[in-house]
């Protein structure tokens, strides 16, 4: 694990300016990672080097259109289903329909524990 300080996080996060962008360029399909989370302003540094320079899209396609083909960048983008869409042209799956490894691992220990 690492440990990073709050007052030496690189925090930089994309500009508002190309967020509201790339929500009227997708029609509003997209959001900035850290806008669909709550938390405390303290450790907002953190947030935005997680999640500030991520983007969350409602569909495939419109992943595509933030990673790949607009006229305001390229960004890493994920889909509500968990595909990840990167700007240097890698896709990688996420989403299990019956919850993948981690669901089942987490039903075999309840059902031990009983």
């Amino acid at each position: 694990m690492t440990y990073i300080p709050l007052n030496v996080i690189d925090s930089r996060t994309i500009t508002h300016d190309i967020v509201q962008k790339l929500k009227h360029f997708t029609n509003n399909k997209v959001y900035l990672a850290k806008e669909l989370i709550d938390f405390d302003p303290e450790v907002e540094n953190a947030v935005n080097f997680v999640f500030g320079n991520w983007f969350v899209a409602e569909d495939e396609e419109t992943a595509k259109k933030v990673a790949f083909a607009n006229d305001y960048g390229k960004f890493n983008c994920v889909t509500i289903k968990g595909d990840k869409y990167s700007p240097q042209g890698t896709l990688e799956g996420g989403y299990k329909r019956d919850g993948g490894f981690l669901l089942s691992l987490s039903k075999y220990f309840d059902l031990n524990a009983r």
